[in-house]
This record gives structure tokens, sequence and C-alpha cells, in this order.
């Protein structure tokens, strides 16, 4: 008898995580391109704004010892703790710069982003996702005027080529062909997308998390939100 009834008890909660992980399932509502963009510039104004908040003032103190001209991105992880996103941990991702100068770089982020983080929106804070990971890139040097970096987070550093690199997805509806969507290419949006064929929507399956690019100084960054259980996406 004990054993039966601790076959149930097994059975019930494969039941319930089976459940719990078909709940995960999210219909993305199809969005025109106005929508699309509006959100792009939101969500870049955003994280640039926290940036230049958080980190700049800090890495003014350390960014001179970065020797040489260039660009470094960093992969940068932030971890949701009650409303905040605290930053975790950082890494060199891809540079131009100097094996020694790539070391002080590192150093000197890793320093200055020590006990920084920013707020989490509310969708965010009610959200299962905990982990943020920001790939961003940072010029070598940092402009003389700071408010210059700013602009240059904000605006791409004024390149040539505006355009973000589209590394998310979202989901629009198919031109010409009314009553049906698809999942388009995005500088914001999320991680994944799958295309359902019900026309009013797409499905992003599983939950793996948001995800936004955007350029700091000449370099172009992306922005990962991700779901903290080892699942990579």
């Amino acid at each position: 008898m004990k054993r039966l009834t601790l076959y149930v008890l097994a059975l019930g909660l494969l039941l319930v995580g089976c459940d719990r992980h078909k709940s995960e399932d999210v219909k993305l509502a199809a969005k025109t391109t106005a929508d699309i963009s509006a959100a792009t510039l939101a969500q870049q104004a955003r994280i640039a704004g926290a940036f230049y908040d958080a980190l700049v003032p800090k890495l003014k103190t350390c960014w001179s010892n970065v020797e040489g001209k260039g660009e470094v991105e960093f992969k940068l992880t932030y971890k949701k703790v009650g409303e905040q996103w605290l930053w975790q941990q950082a890494e060199v991702a891809k540079s131009d710069l100097s094996d020694k100068a790539r070391s002080a770089a590192q150093d000197c982020l890793k320093n200055s982003a020590r006990g920084t983080g920013f707020p989490a929106n509310r969708n965010e804070a009610n959200s299962s996702v905990d982990r943020f990971v920001i790939t961003w890139g940072w010029p070598v040097p940092f402009p003389e005027n700071p408010s210059e970096l700013a602009q240059m987070i904000s605006t791409g550093g004024g390149g040539g080529n505006p355009e973000c690199p589209k590394s998310c997805f979202d989901c629009a509806g198919t031109p010409g062909v009314p009553g049906t969507t698809r999942c388009v290419a995005t500088c914001s949006g999320y991680l994944t997308c799958q295309e359902d064929g019900t026309g009013d929507g797409c499905k992003m399956t599983p939950v793996g998390g948001n995800c936004v690019t955007g350029w700091s100084g000449g370099f172009q960054g992306v922005f990962i939100a991700a779901k903290h259980d080892g699942i990579r996406f």
C-alpha cells in the first residue's frame, strides 16, 4: 500500500510539472512595424540610460588605464533580486584590443559594475525570468566629454549604418496575406518565436527570455534575458 501511495504521489508531481511547463508557452500577438520600432527604441533607451547612470561614472575612474584605440564588448550577467536586476559577473566577449588592454578593461568594468543594477519593469518583476545576459560594447578611449558617450550609446556612435543587428524575434502580420502571422528578425523582442499558423499570433516556446540589440560607441550590442534553469537558448 505504501508503495502504491508513493507511486500516486510521484505521478501527481509529474503531471503538475507537465502542466507548469505547458503554461510557460506564450502567445505573441502580431505587431505592426511601428509597434516593433517603438518597443526597440524604448528598450534601447532604457538599457543605455541604466548603463550611463550606473556604470559610466565609475568606469571613468579606471578606463584611462585601458591602452590603445578600439572597442571591447562585454557579456554582463544580472540576476533578479526582488524588483531589481543586480550585476553578477562580466567577461570579455569580443575585442580588437591587445591582451593587456582587454585585461585592463575587464578589471575596470568588474570593479565598476560591482554593486550596480537597474529596476525590473512590471512584466519582468512578475515573470519567472530571473537572469539578464547583456552583451554590450564600449569605445576605447572614452570621449573626453561624458555627455558625448551618452549620445554615442543612444545613437550608435553616429556611424554611417544606423541599423542595429537583428538578433531578436517578434511576431508580425504577413504582408499581402491577411489572416496570417510570421516570426520576423528584429532589434528588440524575444530570443525564440514559433509560427503556429493560426493567423492571430505566434508562440514563444519555451519561454526563453527577452532580447534587445543596441549600441555603445561604434560597437553593436545584444541584450538577452533568459530563464536561470540551466537551459540555453
